[in-house]
C-alpha cells in the first residue's frame, strides 16, 4: 500500500527507474512523485525527467523550472565497477582517472549540485534524504573509492546541518547495510542482504524525523532504523576547539 505521509506534498527522486531509488517511489500515490533518472522508469504514472545528476547546469535549470520538492530524495549511486566487473575491478588498484570522475561525478557530484539547485528554493519544513551507505561509517575494502564518496555524503550531511536547520529543513543520510539491487556485486552477496523494499521502507521512515544531520543506518532485515552513535562528549568538545578556537 503506498505511503503518504500528506496527499499534497511533492516528491523528488534522483535514481528513481530502478533499484532502491524505484522502490521509494513505489512508497507514495504516484502522482506525487518525480523521477530524475537518464531511463524512464518501468512503471507508469509517475513525472519522469531525464536527467543527469553529473551536469550542474542541468540541475540548475531544473530547479528554475519545476516546484521545489517537499521532500528530496538524492539517492543516485553507482560503485566504482560497472555491474557485473569481476570482483578485482572494484578494488583500487584496477581504478583508472575515468573511473573515479565516473564514480565521484554521480555520488559526489550529483548530491551537491542537486543541494545548491534545490535548497534555495526548498520550503520551511521541507526535508531530504540522502542515501549514503554503511560503507560511508566503517571501511570497505572491497571498493574504497565507493567508501570514500559516501564517508563524504555523511560528512556533508553532518556539517549541513546547522545551515539547513535555520531555514526550517531537515537532512538525513540513510546508511543502510548491502541491498539486493543490480548494483550489488556478486562476489558480495549474502543471504543476510537486505530486500530493497525492506530499504525503501526505512529511507522513507526519516521524513517523519524531526532531528536533522544524523546519519541513519539499517543493518539488517527487519531490525530497528538506528541513528549512529555520535563521537563521545570529550572527543567532540577537543575537535570544536581546534576547528573554531585557534
Amino acid at each position: 500500500m503506498p505511503q503518504t505521509p500528506q496527499p499534497s506534498q511533492l516528491i523528488t527522486i534522483t535514481g528513481g527507474s530502478s533499484g532502491l531509488g524505484r522502490a521509494i517511489a513505489q512508497q507514495f500515490n504516484k502522482h506525487q512523485v518525480t523521477v530524475l533518472d537518464t531511463v524512464p522508469p518501468g512503471d507508469q504514472g509517475y513525472t519522469y525527467i531525464k536527467h543527469n545528476v553529473c551536469d550542474a547546469p542541468s540541475w540548475t535549470a531544473l530547479a528554475a523550472r519545476e516546484p521545489p520538492p517537499d521532500v528530496l530524495f538524492l539517492n543516485a549511486g553507482v560503485m566504482s565497477a560497472l555491474n557485473g566487473s569481476p570482483a578485482e575491478q572494484y578494488q583500487f588498484a584496477a581504478s583508472t582517472a575515468d573511473s573515479y570522475r565516473r564514480i565521484a561525478a554521480v555520488n559526489l557530484d550529483g548530491v551537491v549540485y542537486g543541494l545548491q539547485a534545490y535548497v534555495p528554493r526548498m520550503r520551511p519544513g521541507s526535508c531530504i534524504i540522502v542515501t549514503a551507505s554503511i560503507a560511508g561509517l566503517y571501511p570497505y575494502t572491497f571498493d574504497p573509492l565507493y567508501a570514500m564518496t559516501k564517508y563524504g555524503v555523511v560528512g556533508l550531511v553532518r556539517s549541513l546541518e546547522q545551515e539547513l536547520t535555520r531555514r526550517n529543513i531537515r537532512i538525513h543520510a540513510f546508511c543502510p547495510n548491502r541491498i539486493k539491487t543490480a548494483l550489488l556485486p556478486d562476489a558480495t552477496k549474502t543471504a543476510e542482504d537486505l530486500s530493497v523494499d525492506a530499504a525503501a521502507k526505512a529511507a522513507v521512515a526519516l521524513i517523519d524525523e524531526t532531528s536533522s544531520g544524523f546519519a541513519w543506518v539499517l543493518e539488517s532485515e527487519g531490525g530497528p532504523l538506528q541513528r549512529f552513535p555520535p563521537p563521545p562528549m570529550s572527543v567532540s568538545k577537543r575537535i570544536f576547539r581546534y576547528l573554531f578556537k585557534r
